[in-house]
């Protein structure tokens, strides 16, 4: 049985050199980065890349096995995580989560492939002169168990697939983030919030477009475009119906328990309906039909803060829109504002501006 010897002195021998070129050769580490640039504003690519609930959108492995099975855990942001197994062995099964998110900046996921391992993934985003630069990054590290040689020849025969999946993916990323609207909301910074309802006293107002001209002169003579004569109607309106109520208010004996309110009932291109007043306790105002008392809208919400003056609201609710269309979130009904620092320098003005969701 001298060929039994020799056979297993050469497998032994095979087994060495394999260990040794594994060890001592083929790093442990592998990092695979590529790079992409995207005619957006980085705030709306973070937006995709901070929310698992996207990945799918994007992803060059979905097509590769369409009847994967998904499950997302959490919201948006660090500790979100996506449990997947696949049905047709392409992409196999595990999980991912985010571990790490700098908003705008920075999105660190950890990779979870069960015996076959483990990987982080970072996403990089820096401002570019066409929009953003996204830069996707691969890093398994196999130096935690050294003698794992395996480790180091799976990194080594997939890392050209990983890249080219990595260009992949990005170019997809690129087409689904230039879907969305070209507005920078970086500035931004929405809390989730469910305010009290409270009693307010109001003037509900109808203000259409076709109304904002009138009595004003043309452009050509030297008069206000329709948009800005439109919102200048608007603020008009607004200010009387707040002197109406407050002097009703003060007629009844009943004490303006907040500040100022402004509700939006509907809107479209043509035509905008709110009621604009204020919170209050006590008797409520009687004689006057202008003048009416309900709720404030109730339930969830997101607050977003618009500094500066009620001209340049237009830009706040163009970026809210792009928030919302970027993160996925669906408004479930009409917007309202409270002007919680409506007086004094204009740059110094504060308006909260609620929008409601599930």
């Amino acid at each position: 049985m001298r060929w039994i010897a020799i056979a297993i002195a050469v497998l032994a021998a095979a087994a060495a050199i394999l260990f040794g070129v594994g060890y001592f050769v083929l790093p442990a580490k592998l990092v695979v980065e590529r790079h992409i640039e995207i005619a957006r504003p980085r705030a709306a690519v973070f937006a995709l890349l901070d929310n698992l609930n996207t990945f799918n959108e994007w992803s060059p492995w979905f097509a590769a096995d369409p009847q994967a099975v998904y499950k997302i855990e959490g919201d948006s942001g660090v500790g979100q995580k996506a449990v997947w197994v696949s049905k047709g062995g392409r992409i196999g099964s595990g999980s991912q989560r985010i571990t790490r998110s700098v908003a705008n900046e920075r999105v660190e996921t950890l990779m979870d492939f069960g015996a076959r391992g483990s990987a982080k993934t970072i996403f990089a985003l820096e401002r570019a002169a066409t929009g953003s630069k996204v830069s996707w990054s691969f890093v398994s590290d196999c130096t935690a168990n050294p003698i794992y040689v395996p480790c180091r020849y799976l990194n080594f025969v997939t890392a050209s697939a990983i890249a080219l999946d990595y260009e992949t993916g990005l170019e997809r990323l690129k087409a689904l983030a230039e879907q969305l609207p070209a507005v920078d909301f970086e500035r931004l910074a929405p809390e989730y919030a469910q305010p009290p309802v409270v009693n307010f006293a109001f003037v509900e107002n109808d203000v259409t477009r076709d109304q904002a001209l009138e009595g004003t002169p043309s452009v050509a003579e030297g008069g206000p475009d329709l948009e800005a004569a439109y919102a200048q109607r608007v603020q008009s309106a607004t200010a009387q119906s707040f002197s109406v109520v407050e002097a009703k208010l003060a007629e009844a004996g009943a004490t303006i328990s907040g500040p100022r309110i402004m509700v939006t009932v509907s809107q479209d291109d043509a035509r905008i309906v709110f009621r604009a007043g204020y919170p209050f306790q006590g008797p409520a105002p009687v004689g006057d039909p202008r003048v009416t008392t309900a709720t404030t809208p109730a339930g969830r919400a997101l607050k977003f803060v618009h500094v500066g003056s009620s001209s340049a609201m237009g830009a706040t609710y163009q970026m809210i829109g792009a928030w919302l269309e970027a993160h996925r979130v669906q408004s479930t009904g009409q917007p309202w504002e409270v002007y919680v620092q409506p007086n004094g320098d204009l740059a110094q003005r504060r308006t909260e501006i609620y929008i409601p969701i599930h």
